[in-house]
């Protein structure tokens, strides 16, 4: 690596280029300086943990893009059941609706965040597009379910283009909250947490951070 343009601050910079080449004590070392590794006993403290970052950023910035990272999906459905539990608290949220997914079935509602997990030329997304439902008719009973999906555009969450997804043609969908460290390999957000747990590996902590 010569060039780093995900990453906006030179020492960032320099941690990923420390990490594509296998110094990951220096890499995270850097991050650790900046404040920015937190250390927790028990698993279920470092998911609130990482829970808490998001929402401390999402209240101070509401229009970046934000998305936490783990490397298992056990704890991708944790994160992202815990963010959708605060936002629906908040008032947030409209009403729940099933929606038959690739990853099983999830409860959509109107202003929730979406995670694309497939490129899709007609849609014109790819893996790792994210969105904001405003709107859903219709019923998956009937085969007529669709979601209104407003993307995400240079201006942040919210500023993007709207497309209609038919479930029945694309089901490819889960929480845009979380997302595996190997599915956000086609994420750009402009701020990401991640679960750091025993089972990731340099590989993953390049690719996440």
């Amino acid at each position: 690596i010569t060039t780093v343009r995900r990453q906006r601050e030179g020492w960032q910079q320099a941690a990923t280029k420390e990490l594509a080449t296998g110094r990951t004590e220096q890499a995270l070392g850097r991050y650790e300086a900046a404040g920015l590794v937190r250390g927790h006993g028990t698993l279920e403290e470092a998911r609130a943990g990482v829970v808490a970052g998001w929402e401390e950023a999402r209240q101070a910035a509401p229009e970046e893009s934000q998305i936490m990272l783990a490397h298992r999906r056990v704890d991708v459905r944790a994160l992202n059941e815990a963010a959708r539990e605060i936002r629906r608290e908040a008032g947030e949220l409209g009403d729940d609706v099933l929606v038959p997914t690739a990853q099983g079935e999830r409860m959509f509602a109107d202003g929730e965040r979406v995670y694309f997990l497939r490129n899709d030329r007609e849609l014109r997304v790819k893996n790792g597009t994210l969105g904001t439902v405003r709107g859903i008719v219709g019923s998956a009973e009937a085969g007529d379910l669709a979601l209104s999906v407003q993307l995400d555009g240079p201006g942040g969450t919210g500023t993007g283009r709207v497309v209609s997804v038919s479930v029945a043609d694309y089901d490819a969908l889960d929480h845009g909250y979380a997302a595996t460290i190997h599915k956000s390999q086609g994420v750009t957000v402009d701020r990401a947490h991640v679960l750091a747990t025993g089972s990731m590996d340099r590989h993953g902590a390049y690719v996440a951070l």
